[in-house]
């Protein structure tokens, strides 16, 4: 938690604009992340989801991921339920352990970088500084995406999949004139990803 808090200050500062209103913007997607890990201890401490929600099931895949890798079970053979993000939550596991809060806190911090892409598009549209900021904060504390992006759910890697999207292409329609290999790279990422989010939705 304290460490994907760090990395964000260093790489949320790094990546926001310079000028008045950086170190705010920072410290307010610092807080959209602290509104997430609180409602992580608050679902997954008092037990909210044990019926068998999504980020339980995925929870649960994600440990028989882990146990596989432990194993020696190469990551293309192993054997898995859902999406590849049970896959990917797998390998984080089998990395750091199983430990569903931190698999919930590394989605607070897909979170936190969704609503820095959705501040930055909203610079690129011309959006002054301000209402970029409150129309990415406003997403960011939105009560039902803190919830569903504070467990061990797919949808903080869905949502970033979707902004990322969303900045690339507006990224390549401003460079349309150009076709230069950086052009070309931008248009085979944005395919990349159309191609991976497909996949994320496949159960």
């Amino acid at each position: 938690m304290f460490a994907l808090t760090a990395l964000w200050l260093l790489i949320g500062y790094r990546t926001s604009p310079a000028g008045k209103g950086r170190r705010l913007w920072v410290v307010v997607v610092m807080l959209a992340m602290f509104v997430r890990f609180a409602a992580t201890w608050s679902i997954i401490g008092t037990q909210a989801d044990s019926t068998g929600t999504d980020g339980l099931l995925y929870h649960k895949v994600a440990i028989h991921v882990m146990e596989q890798l432990h194993a020696g079970i190469p990551v293309s053979r192993v054997d898995y339920a859902y999406t590849w993000y049970t896959l990917l939550l797998g390998i984080q596991y089998a990395l750091t352990g199983a430990s569903r809060h931190a698999g919930s806190f590394v989605n607070a911090f897909h979170a936190a970088w969704c609503g820095q892409l959705l501040f930055l598009t909203g610079l690129r549209l011309g959006f002054s500084r301000r209402k970029a900021g409150i129309v990415a904060a406003a997403w960011l504390f939105m009560p039902n995406l803190v919830i569903w992006t504070s467990d061990t759910r797919k949808e903080s890697i869905s949502f970033l999949a979707a902004m990322l999207l969303w900045h690339l292409a507006l990224v390549l329609l401003q460079r349309r004139k150009k076709t230069d290999v950086k052009a070309l790279l931008l248009l085979s990422v944005i395919c990349l990803l159309l191609w991976v989010s497909t996949l994320l939705r496949i159960y």
